[in-house]
């Protein structure tokens, strides 16, 4: 019997950590599995043989979806975790120069272009 009451729409894993335990049936938006909520879930589920994942769609060429509809007997796969981490110290002061050294870079770029475009970069140069 479906019992709307008892669905939820969970937006972070967090949320889904601090669900209350009991069946659950999750509906990944992101159908490739590829990364976000979705990847992490998978990972985390496909663990436990009890478990089930029914793709509502084809997955695209290359993904850890499509692998899985490809060969559905696979019994073992190597996904890669990664989470993003917040630089901090010399990481973020070196960061924060090179993109400072990247916006200074266009800017000049696009200063020399307007110069070009309207003949004016011969005038400046021979006045300097």
């Amino acid at each position: 019997m479906f019992i709307r009451s008892h669905v939820a729409l969970l937006i972070n894993k967090s949320k889904l950590d601090n669900a209350p335990d009991g069946l659950e049936v999750i509906l990944a938006s992101m159908a490739s599995l590829e990364a976000g909520f979705s990847h992490d879930i998978f990972v985390e589920l496909a663990s436990d043989f009890k478990n089930l994942i029914l793709f509502t769609e084809r997955g695209q060429f290359g993904t850890l979806a499509r692998m899985l509809q490809a060969d559905p007997s696979l019994k073992a796969l190597k996904v890669t975790m990664s989470r993003r981490v917040p630089l901090v110290g010399e990481e973020l002061i070196d960061y924060e120069e090179e993109q400072n050294r990247l916006k200074k870079e266009e800017a000049l770029k696009a200063a020399v272009d307007l110069c070009i475009r309207y003949g004016t970069l011969k005038q400046m140069v021979a006045k300097d």
